[in-house]
């Protein structure tokens, strides 16, 4: 390899003797080229479980990253009992983990940076790239709020992330009249060992639904716990959503399609998560500090379904408009096509709408409007002229504008967080 290499070296001093230096100005970028060495091979370990979607999409958000990235070689090992004495012998550059207590210690051990993208104790070691929890649990509240209902439940596993959540939805709820219940999360898993099923009458859980003023909200900061709410209803023959509308977090596509109903769930943004994580992890291997605080990530949107289909508004008139609304918000209607449907007074309706659901019609066609290209943003890659016609807005000047004073951000861009944002 040394021999060829001076070969072509005495190739290239010959060439740049015998020419006119006038004519070659630019020679020595002939030079520095043959001197570039490829890239460091790096040995990258990843230690995540993959059984739930929220974990695969975080993976997908890896792969993303490392496609910037040949030189990285990856080993995934499963976090499981029987594979975790193999960490301590790893020789790898960097990690990338979901990081349990069981394992801290052997992470540590390897002198290595390591990346974490859980979110469940404060006094984890290492920088984290996570969900902006205190985000996701306000993202609840609205979503459970624009239902127009007013009793509200809260259920989680317990950990970091799920008792931030939880706290962020009470705060969201706090200062109107509202009843909030937050069931005890050290009883969600208690007695299954016992006499009686899980989810039957006599379960904590049980007892909770039934107690709760209906109808009801509940938030559940994680599908799992989602997915075991909806089935006590379905056993204890509970209506959803008429009775109790259930809210979830991750977006796990199993979870939303085998419950029953289908369960509506915030999109962490659990993808931009992963590829954030590796990028991180990327700037530590080249010996750039740590961050002092956890990046967090902003969820994507609600996506709803048929767990949160309902609406609770007391009043027949505002109800029905709202149903209108709803069902028509594709088709352009204004104020004057609501007051068609519903024979009465202008002022009259605008003081119902006022009085059970705090907005005007005006603004309640506009946040259907809003909801209806959210979906359309998250769901499909329809073009932005089409998802502008089909919620409603009379052109995608219109819808743009409109979109980003309300949002905070372009469709464009809203749909490049939800699904990846690579820039």
């Amino acid at each position: 390899m040394l021999v060829a290499f001076m070969l072509v070296l005495s190739c290239v001093e010959m060439l740049v003797a015998n020419v006119n230096t006038s004519i070659l100005p630019n020679c020595e970028i002939i030079l520095y080229f043959c001197d570039e060495m490829p890239p460091k091979r790096r040995s990258i370990l990843l230690l995540m479980h993959h059984w739930s979607g929220y974990l695969h999409d975080i993976q997908l958000g890896i792969a993303q990253y490392i496609t910037h990235r040949p030189e990285w070689v990856w080993t995934r090992v499963l976090p499981v009992p029987e594979n975790l004495h193999r960490i301590a012998g790893m020789r790898v550059d960097g990690v990338i983990a979901y990081i349990e207590p069981a394992y801290v210690n052997q992470l540590q051990a390897l002198g290595a940076p390591v990346v974490d993208v859980s979110n469940w104790s404060e006094q984890a070691p290492f920088p984290r790239v996570v969900a902006d929890d205190v985000a996701i649990g306000k993202m609840a509240a609205e979503h459970l709020l624009d239902l127009g209902l007013t009793n509200f439940g809260v259920i989680g596993p317990g950990g970091l992330f799920s008792d931030i959540r939880t706290r962020a939805f009470v705060d969201a709820l706090r200062g109107a009249q509202h009843f909030i219940s937050v069931f005890p999360d050290e009883q969600l898993y208690a007695g299954r060992a016992g006499p009686r099923p899980h989810l039957g009458v006599g379960s904590h859980l049980a007892r909770w639904l039934y107690a709760l003023p209906k109808p009801v909200g509940i938030f559940a900061t994680f599908d799992s716990t989602a997915a075991e709410v909806l089935e006590a209803c379905r056993a204890l023959k509970i209506s959803v959503p008429d009775q109790i509308s259930v809210l979830g977090v991750d977006n796990d596509p199993l979870i939303s399609r085998f419950t029953h109903p289908p369960l509506s769930s915030i999109a962490p943004n659990a993808e931009q998560i992963g590829f954030q994580a590796a990028r991180l992890l990327d700037s530590l291997m080249a010996g750039k500090k740590p961050p002092d605080k956890p990046l967090l990530i902003t969820p994507a949107a609600v996506v709803s379904r048929q767990s949160t289909n309902t609406l609770a508004v007391a009043d027949p008139d505002v109800a029905s408009a709202i149903r209108f609304i709803r069902d028509h918000v594709a088709d352009g209607i204004n104020v004057d096509d609501l007051l068609r449907h519903i024979p009465v007074n202008r002022r009259y309706l605008e003081r119902r709408f006022r009085e059970h659901v705090g907005r005007s019609p005006l603004q309640e066609i506009q946040l259907s409007r809003l909801n209806r290209a959210k979906e359309l943003l998250a769901n499909t890659d329809m073009p932005m002229s089409t998802v502008a016609r089909l919620s409603g807005f009379p052109n995608q000047e219109r819808f743009s504008g409109v979109f980003r004073k309300q949002v905070g951000m372009t469709p464009t861009h809203f749909r490049r967080r939800l699904r990846l944002n690579m820039t």
